[in-house]
This record gives structure tokens, sequence and C-alpha cells, in this order.
């Protein structure tokens, strides 16, 4: 999996969200949302070093990955939008953890 199609499916126009959609304060909940789902997909994509991230930030990452689905299911829930390549990756970091 590619970090770079990972930024482009969030970045595409359809997937920017009408401000009259959401009110403030879920508005600002889905970017933070957002901002930390993209920040673990580059991290685990493309190292933690691009994020500038210290080197065991990986394995702690890894080992929360669980907070990161419910991160996701929210994202998804409250918004219906689907990240299929953040599914997989999240997918293979759960299947790795019960091995």
């Amino acid at each position: 999996m590619e970090a770079a199609s990972i930024r482009d499916r969030i970045s595409q126009k359809p997937w920017y969200f009408n401000p009259d959609q959401f009110s403030n304060p879920l508005r600002a909940r889905m970017i933070a949302i957002f901002r930390r789902l993209h920040d673990f997909a580059i991290s685990f994509t493309s190292g933690p070093e691009k994020m500038g991230m210290r080197p065991g930030a990986l394995a702690m990452m890894r080992q929360d990955s669980a907070q990161y689905t419910k991160v996701y299911d929210l994202l998804n829930e409250r918004t219906g939008l689907r990240i299929p390549e953040l599914e997989q990756l999240l997918q293979t970091l759960d299947a790795d953890k019960s091995d």
C-alpha cells in the first residue's frame, strides 16, 4: 500500500465535508480524526521518520492499533466515509497481533 494512495483518497473533492452538514464542534472532531488516521497510515507506509517521530513510536502505534480501529469506526459511523486502504492496514495489524 502506497502512502500517496491513502493521502489521495482522503483529499479527493467528494471526501471533503460540506460545512452545512456538520456543526463546528463535530467538524473539528472529524478533522482531528482525519489527522490522527493520516499520521497513523503514513507512519506505517512511509516510516515514522517521515513524520518526525522517534523510532519506538511505530511499535507503540502497533500496540495501540485497536484504538485506531475505534477512531476509524467513529469516522465511518459519523460520515459514512470508508477508506479501504486504511481498513486493510488496520486488519493486517490486528491479524499480526493475534499471531
